[in-house]
């Protein structure tokens, strides 16, 4: 990648003040209306990518050409930007990036520095990308909040809210009802918000802002029944239903009870594409995309061989995620012999989420991955440490890619080995995957 890459790299991640100013002006200066776009807002504690992705796959099904913009990335900018389902080339990243900075270059300036941040020149990257290639519906995922995040110049006439747990409490609020209120900053006027919130807390919220605009609420759970599901580590049988059809049995390829949450949503949601966009969704083809739809780094499984422990990555970055991920490693790998590959962010719930993975794993790696927000894998050691019930062999071995050796090494003495947390290491475990453990990617 060139250097209109490195430049947007060296931006700031946040602006010296939260609001939507900035990205309206670098809009207007690049010539791109949001209006131009179908566009479906996605925010969301967690299961955001998936929702996203699985709406993606169904829409690009049915032959729509579609953009989707998602974050955190997992290797580099490119995961973040998609058409029909293809990552943006890095030809085209560092072209579009110049004519972004270029555009961002005229704007007033902050002691003399570029003004916009760094999520800010990707968003506009995207959304001046998806304009350029004529991308019909717009899929896009906030990437902090909702009210303030980047994307909300975005006049969406579907707003999804996917759930409210507790993360980023530092700028979003403490409580569920302050992070409820942000995320529903999404909601415009008059749209339709699908929302798979049960808290009463962040529901009531979430009900007073649809109310204040003048907006349609749908709830994912009451518009979509699961009625039975099958388990298996290769897809799931859903038998699903909603007022007006019976999907019956169908193939779900997205592993983990908490997908099923995700599943409803966009089943919901695609419902609503009819008003508010005039889309004629035929169920055969929903049923047939939702049966081949694939998103790194969520509950991943790559299978060991004869006598080796399976692999799976899962991004569990959040209190809620890693409880989620405890329950798919109970219900894949009951009993299993399990070592632990943990990297995190240090503004995170360390101690809690740690404790979590503590209590459910035999052995821990503790790792650090290139990310100055990380947390050294010492200091994660030393919670473990106190964990109730410490039972386990933990190490810290900063260096990810020794780590990774290490724990790739142990495979024929466990049953699994898991690589969880940040996101970022995702990507970087991925890739080292493919390079030494040869696995097809």
């Amino acid at each position: 990648m060139g250097n209109a890459v490195d430049k947007i790299k060296s931006l700031g991640r946040f602006g010296s003040k939260l609001g939507l100013d900035r990205m309206n002006r670098l809009m207007a200066e690049l010539g791109v209306s949001c209006a131009d776009f179908k566009i479906i807002h996605v925010a969301g504690t967690n299961g955001k990518g998936s929702v996203c992705t699985m709406l993606d796959k169904i829409l690009r099904a049915h032959g729509i050409k579609t953009g989707m913009y998602t974050s955190p990335y997992l290797s580099n900018y490119r995961d973040s930007i998609a058409v029909d389902g293809r990552s943006i080339s890095c030809e085209d990243l560092d072209r579009v990036g110049e004519t972004v900075l270029e555009a961002a270059d005229k704007l007033p300036k902050e002691d003399g520095e570029l003004a916009v941040t760094e999520f800010e020149v990707i968003t506009g990257l995207a959304l001046y990308y998806f304009k350029e290639v004529g991308a019909e519906y717009v899929i896009l995922e906030t990437g902090l909040g909702g009210a303030l995040d980047s994307t909300n110049i975005a006049p969406a006439k579907v707003a999804v809210i996917t759930s409210i747990s507790y993360d980023h409490m530092d700028v979003l609020g403490d409580s569920l009802a302050e992070i409820a209120k942000n995320k529903a900053g999404i909601i415009k006027e008059g749209a339709t918000a699908v929302v798979n919130v049960d808290e009463e807390e962040a529901l009531s919220v979430i009900k007073n802002e649809v109310c204040k605009k003048h907006a349609n609420i749908v709830r994912a759970d009451e518009a979509v029944k699961i009625n039975s599901v099958d388990y298996n580590k290769k897809f799931s049988l859903v038998d699903m239903s909603t007022a007006s059809q019976n999907y019956g049995r169908i193939k779900f390829s997205l592993l983990g009870k908490h997908q099923l949450s995700n599943l409803k949503t966009v089943i919901a949601t695609v419902g609503e594409l009819k008003s508010a966009f005039g889309f004629c969704e035929r169920h055969e083809i929903t049923v047939e995309a939702l049966g081949d739809v694939h998103f790194s780094g969520r509950f991943e499984v790559f299978e060991g061989d004869a006598g080796c422990a399976d692999i799976v990555l899962d991004g569990a970055h959040n209190v809620a995620g890693i409880e989620a991920l405890e329950q798919n490693v109970k219900l894949y790998y009951p009993n299993a012999k399990i070592l632990a590959v943990t990297s995190m962010l240090g503004d995170k719930q360390v101690d809690e989420i740690l404790h979590r993975l503590c209590k459910f794993s035999n052995d821990v790696i503790f790792t650090e991955i290139n990310n100055e927000r990380r947390i050294s894998a010492h200091e994660m050691l030393e919670i473990a440490k106190q964990s109730e019930g410490n039972t386990g062999n933990y190490q810290e071995i900063p260096d990810t890619g020794k780590a990774f050796t290490q724990a790739y090494d142990s495979r024929r003495n466990y049953d699994l080995i898991l690589f969880t947390g940040s996101l970022y290491m995702m990507g970087d475990i991925r890739r080292r995957l493919h390079d030494e453990g040869g696995i097809n990617i």
